[in-house]
């Protein structure tokens, strides 16, 4: 059967227990609440007005303290144990309210009258519970005095608040007679008209600095162009460029210089006379307004013919690379080159044979389209069948 002692703020409160004397291992002791922690616990009983004194040991299990009583515990009957439990933490120490179990009278049952209890009887014990309970009133005592200390001091705090109201009031009418002086404010309109004041040192400034800003105008003034020369410079027509010279040196190719590799093909014999080379070197899709055009024969076997094509976006020839071969003539090396000049692609082809070189311009040929439709070259395309080893090189200017 449990005992509980419940616990809460350092007060204990007992619930109904049965408890006989020399009831032994049949009762639990329990407190229960909520116990600070880092605490040591333990219970304190006496009987007959203090006259015995035991010290009951506890021990904590999650958040529950508990004893198992045995009959040296409960020695006496028909009489009411006072309870309390003592907490110890570093250099504190503070007890809870006593409770009052009673234990009903019991026989022994062999004829001797039981011993009391060792713990009851020791005099180290005893000594040291009379110190605990002194220890007590004397906290009680200085509670005491210190209650009266605090009524003491809130008498003289109700004649601080009385003379705190006092000075209130004093400085309430002392607020209302300044606020209703009507001399030593400044009215909005008041404001208003000093601000709009001129400030004498200020205009002075500005003044002289609005003299120096025309002073620096005239200046300026006294340097304007002479019409006569004006018109004189805007009618010379060395010194400026037409519209039409413009466009005609932009129309100019670039440089040599400014050619870039945009294709190497070394032909292995499989490309046909329908092979087309549409992307550069890096696989990306290219437009040219310039373009030169370079085919090396590889090794030949027996006579024959290629051509080669400069093509615009749909399929429009712009300039054409053709030549015949025999079986001796390795080595050859034949150059197209395409660009505009005056509005129209020129196509100039350079053939080299044993070291013998010839070259014909042809001005808008046959093959060209003239036309601003097809304003760059973008494809090379092969209209017949190249030996194995022809290398084909583009370079060219891109858009």
């Amino acid at each position: 059967m449990n005992i509980d002692l419940r616990f809460q703020d350092w007060s204990l409160v007992l619930a109904g227990a049965n408890v006989r004397q020399y009831d032994d291992h049949a009762h639990t002791l329990r407190v229960t609440g909520d116990l600070p922690e880092g605490w040591q616990w333990k219970l304190y009983a006496s009987v007959f007005s203090e006259a015995y004194f035991n010290a009951i040991p506890l021990t904590e299990a999650e958040g529950v303290l508990s004893a198992v009583l045995t009959r040296d515990d409960l020695a006496f009957g028909d009489t009411t144990y006072t309870l309390q439990l003592v907490g110890e933490h570093e250099a504190a120490r503070r007890h809870t309210n006593p409770v009052r179990l009673y234990v009903g009278a019991s026989l022994s049952g062999d004829g001797v009258w039981p011993e009391v209890p060792r713990s009851f009887t020791d005099a180290e014990t005893a000594a040291a519970l009379a110190a605990d309970l002194a220890a007590q009133k004397a906290d009680e005592a200085a509670a005491s005095a210190a209650a009266a200390a605090a009524a003491t001091e809130d008498l003289a705090t109700r004649r601080d608040v009385d003379e705190l109201e006092e000075a209130l009031h004093l400085t309430d009418r002392a607020l209302t007679a300044h606020e209703t002086n009507a001399a030593a404010h400044v009215t909005a309109a008041e404001r208003a008209a000093w601000n709009a004041k001129v400030d004498p040192v200020q205009y002075q400034s500005d003044l002289q600095a609005a003299v120096q800003m025309l002073q620096a105008l005239s200046a300026e003034l006294d340097y304007k162009a002479d019409s006569a020369a004006l018109e004189q410079h805007a009618a010379d027509t060395q010194l400026h460029v037409t519209e039409a010279e413009r466009a005609a040196w932009n129309a100019k190719a670039e440089p040599e210089s400014a050619l870039e590799p945009i294709l190497t093909h070394t032909c292995d014999g499989t490309e046909t006379s329908s092979t087309y080379f549409s992307t550069d070197d890096n696989g990306d899709a290219y437009r040219l307004k310039r373009a030169v055009l370079r085919v090396t024969l590889g090794a030949v076997s027996a006579a024959g013919t290629f051509s080669a094509d400069l093509m615009s976006g749909a399929s429009k020839r712009i300039g054409q690379c053709y030549a015949g071969y025999t079986a001796a003539s390795t080595g050859y090396r034949y150059l197209c080159v395409a660009e505009p000049v005056s509005g129209y692609w020129t196509q100039r082809q350079t053939n080299w044979s044993n070291g013998i070189g010839t070259e014909n311009l042809q001005v808008n040929y046959s093959y060209v389209d003239a036309e601003a439709d097809w304003p760059h070259i973008d494809r090379v395309r092969l209209t017949r069948a190249v030996p194995a080893g022809t290398v084909i090189e583009l370079l060219g200017v891109r858009v």
